[in-house]
């Protein structure tokens, strides 16, 4: 009986969302590499062989990304990553730097192009990168910004879903970034930035951090209390880490027992991250009380008045706001005029001077 005999190509992962896409990326890459599946519950870790992937899916599918996102610190780890998409969607091109590409190729799929890509001949390095997206100074700079507050907000959610220690260092490090480009720039450019490369929650807790920190350098606070605001806009919500994805992303409204599981997040964040060393307890406080209402009807703790901080304050209008402008597939943004008039129609509920002091920021800025 002889001996098998080994195969000496290289292994590559495959992953595809068609049987279509997977056909025409094996035809590219049989020739030069063993195809290997990509497992249905992802990447092992420490595979001992694979250490390239190509992945071919639809990066505007809000459910694929997710799947993709469960993946990423694998993907990180690997010697090649490139990603298949479509050159006129610069969304998904950003997307994919955010997943772990080191390397895109644009549609349609050139066989040796991909290989070499694959081999690390240098061939097609540049593509996707800001520059051939056409994004150029401060779009491209919010953009990195954008990107790298994402990825920190992913191992962010991440360590709290896995009940890791959480990097403080590494939330205050995007935050500054994102609080360096608006005051370079505009807050217009980091939310239009942001609201076209960025989905779900994600998107939300970079909007209401661009947001508060608009809102501290329109208030003329000192550099290191913008900080402040933003690496509580970057911690805000972190809870949400917990909160089950058919209820985080449902178009619908939720019902009664939805909304109980959801209003668990400000406790659940507070808990992740309290008496974490280098996380002040004003953060801290941030996370579970930026639901809270002067007239006591917020939640999760009905504070009144003097009980809600002056940090939770701004907080509070900044993410009401980022809220109503979001771009969601299920929800248009809504004008940012309209947006202003219903958080000043919630009188009794925020601090009047600070709401008055808000309208530049919401139609200025």
């Amino acid at each position: 009986m002889g001996v098998p005999k080994l195969d000496p190509r290289p292994a590559v992962h495959v992953l595809a969302d068609s049987a279509a896409k997977e056909r025409l990326l094996r035809s590219a890459l049989e020739p030069a590499f063993r195809i290997l599946p990509v497992p249905r519950h992802g990447l092992e870790p420490g595979a001992g062989e694979g250490r390239l992937a190509v992945i071919d899916v639809d990066l505007q599918d809000v459910k694929t990304v997710m799947h993709v996102k469960g993946m990423l610190p694998v993907l990180k780890s690997l010697d090649r990553c490139v990603f298949v998409v479509d050159r006129h969607i610069k969304k998904a091109m950003i997307q994919a730097h955010a997943l772990g590409a080191t390397n895109i190729m644009f549609n349609p799929v050139h066989d040796l192009r991909l290989v070499a890509m694959l081999l690390g001949d240098g061939e097609g390095a540049e593509d996707g990168s800001m520059e051939s997206l056409g994004l150029e100074g401060p779009v491209a700079e919010a953009a990195k910004a954008a990107s790298a507050g994402q990825k920190t907000l992913l191992a962010l959610f991440s360590a709290v879903t896995a009940g890791s220690p959480v990097s403080p260092q590494a939330v205050e490090e995007a935050g500054r970034a994102i609080a360096d480009n608006i005051a370079e720039t505009s807050l217009t450019n980091w939310l239009d930035t942001v609201r076209q490369h960025h989905e779900g929650t994600f998107q939300h807790c970079l909007l209401v951090t661009g947001v508060a920190v608009g809102f501290g350098q329109l208030l003329g606070l000192a550099r290191r209390d913008v900080q402040r605001l933003a690496t509580a806009g970057m911690f805000h919500d972190v809870g949400k880490a917990s909160i089950p994805l058919e209820i985080l992303d449902k178009p619908g409204r939720l019902d009664e027992d939805e909304l109980k599981v959801m209003r668990s997040h400000p406790v659940i964040g507070y808990d992740a991250i309290a008496g974490t060393p280098g996380v002040s307890e004003e953060v801290a406080d941030v996370v579970r009380h930026h639901h809270e209402f002067l007239d006591g009807s917020g939640y999760p703790d009905a504070l009144e008045g003097t009980s809600i901080s002056d940090l939770c304050r701004i907080m509070t209008i900044s993410d009401i706001f980022a809220a109503l402008i979001e771009d969601r597939k299920h929800k248009p943004p809504m004008a940012r005029a309209d947006a202003y008039e219903i958080i000043r129609g919630m009188t009794g509920k925020l601090e009047a001077p600070l709401v008055a002091a808000f309208r530049d920021v919401a139609l200025k800025a």
